[in-house]
């Protein structure tokens, strides 16, 4: 982190319980904070990451809870609401709170995460967790139990965190989106068909919100489909043997799985559902077209899945013509793209090309006869 104390950190509890003794190597002091005192629950019963949320204000704490369901797995804390009680509605969002901040105060996180200092505090000076740590962090609490009850892995926080812009907080430089604040952020469980390569897409959206590269951030969020690409070639492959087409229908078949028109085309009409092609994918669509627009595209169909064909092309193959157009078009179609990747992986399931490519007349092969 940008800013961090290069010297080590020792941290000791007071005898109150309640505050802590900080000591950088040079110089020791007091870290408080504004909650209520309350029975502190086991912490080994939580689960706490360091992240990015844009979320600045003492009373900007938002509840995480299950799309659909509501219910609640866990609360997203900025550095500043440990100053007082006003963002928590009730005893049981505190009582997470005061875990968050048990589990923050760590010689580690101390040594990653503390400001850079333009003033030396007294040795009697007792200073909030906003003033010892980076200002820009937040804290993602969840339950364990909570957790468990949705069918939720430890392993799956950071992927289910994405939709809503919260990126833990592990590298050493400055998220660029600022997201509104909401009370309320709803997530859901990842697709069952991309649990293999949940953490390959997770770090490739990670990487790309961090990315200054407009054509950079592009790519990587479009390795996104690539991904379901394999997935569908894959699928496709199976169906092929299985159906023993003629070897010119075959051919034709395995010509699709091997074109990324063909394969946009195959996972909008049959690795999402029609209630997912959503707004989510009509905004990438229409931002799309604003680009082709201003790029003077020869060609601008109706299909969002063509239109981000086209767009793909013009970012690997005429990258030239991209540096025409606006820096607003194109962080545009990033951040739809963005939002699409987040929908697909909630929501992508392999297809049934089989059962799509079978012909009208298909009888299965017979099986064959034990000698």
């Amino acid at each position: 982190m940008e800013g961090g104390i290069q010297s080590a950190w020792s941290v000791t509890k007071r005898e109150d319980n309640e505050s802590w003794a900080l000591h950088d190597g040079s110089l020791e002091f007091g870290l408080c904070h504004g909650l209520p005192q309350t029975d502190l629950p086991d912490p080994k019963k939580y689960q706490m990451f360091p992240c990015f949320s844009r979320q600045y204000g003492e009373s900007q704490t938002s509840t995480i809870r299950m799309s659909g369901s509501h219910e609640t797995i866990g609360y997203l804390l900025p550095i500043t609401s440990f100053r007082s009680e006003e963002g928590f509605a009730d005893d049981w969002s505190l009582r997470y709170a005061r875990v968050a901040l048990e589990k923050l105060i760590t010689p580690s996180n101390l040594s990653f995460f503390a400001r850079k200092r333009t003033t030396t505090p007294q040795s009697s000076e007792e200073l909030y967790p906003d003033e010892v740590f980076d200002d820009r962090l937040s804290i993602a609490i969840f339950g364990n139990w909570n957790l468990s009850q949705v069918s939720i892995p430890v392993e799956q926080l950071n992927a289910i965190m994405l939709e809503h812009r919260v990126i833990p907080a592990d590298i050493s430089q400055t998220l660029r989106m600022s997201p509104e604040y909401h009370k309320h952020l709803n997530v859901r469980r990842p697709s069952a068909d991309l649990l293999d390569v949940l953490p390959i897409l997770t770090g490739l959206i990670i990487d790309a919100d961090f990315d200054n590269s407009s054509l950079g951030r592009f790519l990587k969020y479009y390795q996104t489909f690539e991904i379901c690409f394999e997935k569908i070639y894959s699928a496709g492959v199976d169906a092929l043997v299985a159906l023993k087409l003629r070897p010119y229908a075959a051919k034709k078949k395995l010509d699709s799985l091997t074109s990324d028109r063909s394969r946009l085309g195959i996972l909008a009409s049959d690795c999402l559902s029609p209630a997912r092609i959503n707004e989510r994918f009509e905004t990438l669509g229409s931002c799309c077209l604003g680009l082709l627009t201003e790029a003077c595209a020869d060609t601008q169909p109706q299909d969002w899945a063509q239109r981000l064909y086209l767009v793909r092309n013009l970012m690997v193959h005429e990258h030239i013509r991209i540096l025409k157009v606006s820096r607003e078009k194109v962080d545009s179609v990033n951040d739809a793209l963005r939002s699409a990747c987040c929908e697909i992986i909630a929501n992508f399931a392999e297809p049934n090309l089989g059962e799509t490519w079978k012909p009208r007349d298909f009888t299965p092969p017979p099986s064959a006869e034990p000698q």
